[in-house]
């Protein structure tokens, strides 16, 4: 693993990055600056080319890259900074998402988010791997598809409640 800590800028940072990790046998590579962080998987392909393609975090110790974001609900943890983990989801949902630039119109997108967690974690027994989530290996069109379903629950759950 090679990690980039120098660079500031985000740009900068990533791609200083890539430049340490075509120099090395490294396949994952961390940049951070104190603030926001980019996790690479170095993809060697049978051509000769190198792609580098984003992870959603970085492998825990015996962890394969194809593991990587398959959690038992009981492994889940508390994060120990849950500030910097709402800001994160507000910077990504503002970066990937065009016509939105109200923090009003953002903060619902985290409610969602939360209540699509919470309904998952509250149904998944301890020894599954939990609905709400995103392994490296799946496509983009998969994790939609599950993630909808939950969300499609969750307002179910809400209009349960709203009759009440």
């Amino acid at each position: 693993m090679v990690v980039e800590c120098k660079k500031k800028e985000r740009k900068a940072g990533e791609h200083q990055l890539r430049l340490y990790m075509d120099m090395s046998a490294a396949d994952v590579g961390v940049w951070f600056n104190g603030d926001e962080h980019i996790y690479l998987h170095k993809v060697h392909h049978k051509d000769g080319k190198r792609t580098y393609e984003p992870l959603p975090n970085i492998p825990r110790k015996g962890q394969r890259i194809a593991d990587i974001g398959l959690y038992k609900r009981k492994d889940l943890k508390k994060p120990s900074n849950l500030k910097a983990v709402f800001r994160d989801l507000r910077n990504h949902l503002a970066g990937m998402t065009t016509g939105i630039t109200r923090d009003e119109a953002l903060a619902q997108g985290i409610i969602n988010i939360l209540f699509c967690k919470i309904l998952d974690e509250r149904e998944t027994d301890p020894d599954d791997i939990v609905s709400f989530r995103a392994g490296v290996s799946e496509s983009p069109t998969e994790i939609q598809k599950r993630i909808k379903a939950i969300f499609e629950r969750v307002e179910e759950e809400i209009e349960v409640l709203e009759s009440l």
